[in-house]
């Protein structure tokens, strides 16, 4: 399937453009592509539960990803590996002719039925499909009509459909502006089920969100019930500010780093919290980042917080000051602490230190 977006920022003194200017698209498109796979996995096989393999972590980008182990128990594998791995085949050679206006909504249909079958369609098939899918959207306004009112006729109970439909679409500009008008009407309509797709969206997309979408991101930090996807998008997407420099935007990050305090303070997921102190760090100088890493660890060391912490330390966002060495040694030496804290311990700071 084609890859477009990589699954999610004196206190306020922004960052060297050059150290933390965004990965190019092509990198952090990423997270569209993983997110397919991710539904994808999860509609045939039960992946194990340990918290290391199924908990999203933080990468010293400071965007987030999902460390699912993939390829753990899928009892599809072993019999889908051939089809996957085999030319194309069965009259797909012509993958990129376009499929007639009239019929899309059909090979839609047809397309997510077998998705969710037994066996699911192979990668090449997948792969022929979308490129049919992007070669209709590019040749046609009636094919990218058909296109958008099938996308928005999929409700949220329906979101591996919705994402693996966005990850056929953003490889075109044709393909990306119509995701972007499916975000901008989800954000017309308040349908709070697919805010996370559309923070996501709208943090692959910077600058195509509004100042009232960022102040809502923040409600959705404070809000009850919101689900760990929704959170990290709306955390991803509020951290997109840290480059900010328009009129208004430095009274928006400190309205986004007191909301970010309270939800890091509570008693959350911890891996939203880890996430939220991460944002933290990224719209604080190093040397204030390292302060607050200090003040967040030494209130409760747990694993996401201190993985967080040393990618930050390793991508320059916090500087490791004498007081966040000694508190980070003390964190990994606490007894809960994973074996892959201590090593990335080693890796940051140093095995002897």
């Amino acid at each position: 399937m084609p890859v477009f977006f990589q699954t999610c920022g004196n206190p306020m003194k922004m960052k060297s453009p050059v150290r933390r200017g965004y990965l190019p698209l092509a990198i952090v498109g990423g997270l569209f592509a993983f997110t397919v796979l991710y539904f994808y996995q999860h509609a045939h096989a039960e992946l194990p539960g340990a918290e290391g393999e199924t908990a999203a972590s933080a990468n010293p980008s400071g965007h987030v990803r999902l460390g699912m182990a993939i390829d753990a128990a899928n009892p599809h594998r072993s019999a889908q590996t051939a089809l996957d791995e085999a030319p194309m085949q069965n009259g797909m050679a012509d993958a990129a002719t376009p499929f007639n206006a009239g019929e899309i909504q059909r090979r839609l249909r047809d397309f997510f039925a077998r998705v969710n079958a037994n066996p699911p369609p192979s990668r090449a098939e997948r792969d022929a499909f979308a490129a049919r899918l992007l070669a209709s959207v590019d040749g046609s306004a009636e094919a990218r009509q058909a296109v958008a009112e099938a996308y928005r006729a999929m409700p949220a109970s329906q979101a591996m459909e919705r994402d693996m439909l966005r990850g056929m679409l953003v490889p075109s500009p044709q393909g990306r502006a119509l995701v972007l008008d499916e975000a901008n009407q989800i954000w017309a309509s308040k349908d709070k089920g697919l805010y996370a797709e559309m923070y996501e969206t709208y943090f692959n997309l910077p600058g195509q969100a509004t100042r009232q979408v960022y102040a809502d991101a923040l409600a959705t930090l404070d809000a009850r019930g919101t689900d760990q996807r929704t959170a990290v998008a709306a955390l991803n997407f509020i951290g997109t500010i840290e480059n900010d420099v328009s009129p208004g935007a430095d009274a928006l990050k400190r309205s986004a780093v007191a909301q970010m305090d309270s939800l890091a303070s509570g008693n959350g997921d911890a891996l939203v919290r880890a996430l939220a102190v991460q944002k933290i760090y990224r719209l604080s100088a190093p040397d204030a980042a390292a302060d607050v890493a200090v003040n967040y660890i030494s209130r409760g060391a747990t694993s996401p917080l201190v993985m967080t912490t040393l990618d930050a330390v390793a991508s320059g966002d916090v500087q490791l000051s004498p007081t966040l060495r000694s508190t980070l040694a003390s964190a990994v030496a606490r007894p809960s602490a994973s074996s892959a804290e201590r090593q990335r311990f080693g890796e940051v700071v140093g095995a002897g230190q």
